[in-house]
């Protein structure tokens, strides 16, 4: 849970805003592994509050090391999972203020290299995926009520 400060609220104030954005890729047991934040080249987020899966992003990011290109091994494999997160560079301190915008797994990835372009497209979409069939997993009932105070764990 997120409690919004003075801070959030003066830099959202802001009349002109640096944007940043930041991804985390997380191993299975949500530890910090490898993180993009100045060689993205685009993003987007999605979000459809009519759905299943509500939230689905997409990115490309430029890839600088062999950490990066998609093998069983790498930063970028479908057990990961990546945290993106938004940001707004301060005109006081000069600081970004980083707001999370969500946990993804890896749908799809696509890897183009060229003389010019040795860039790295993911899709991903939210951890809701694993529990649709889309990634592994289903729930078999559509219906399913859970008591109040029950742990989902």
């Amino acid at each position: 849970m997120y409690l919004v400060q003075q801070k959030d609220i003066d830099i959202l104030r802001q009349k002109s805003k640096e944007l940043h954005c930041k991804i985390e890729f997380l191993n299975d047991r949500l530890q910090v592994i490898g993180t993009l934040e100045n060689n993205l080249l685009d993003g987007s987020i999605s979000i459809d509050t009519t759905s299943d899966i509500q939230r689905t992003c997409s990115f490309t990011f430029f890839v600088r090391d062999s950490s990066y290109v998609v093998s069983e091994n790498s930063k970028i494999w479908f057990d990961k999972i990546c945290r993106v997160y938004i940001g707004i560079k301060s005109i006081r301190t000069q600081e970004i203020q980083w707001w999370p915008l969500g946990l993804f797994l890896f749908l799809e990835n696509g890897y183009q290299f060229d003389a010019t372009t040795n860039s790295l497209t993911c899709k991903c979409v939210d951890l809701m995926a694993k529990f649709t069939g889309v990634r592994s997993g289903s729930i078999a009932e559509k219906n399913i009520t859970i008591s109040a105070g029950t742990s989902i764990r």
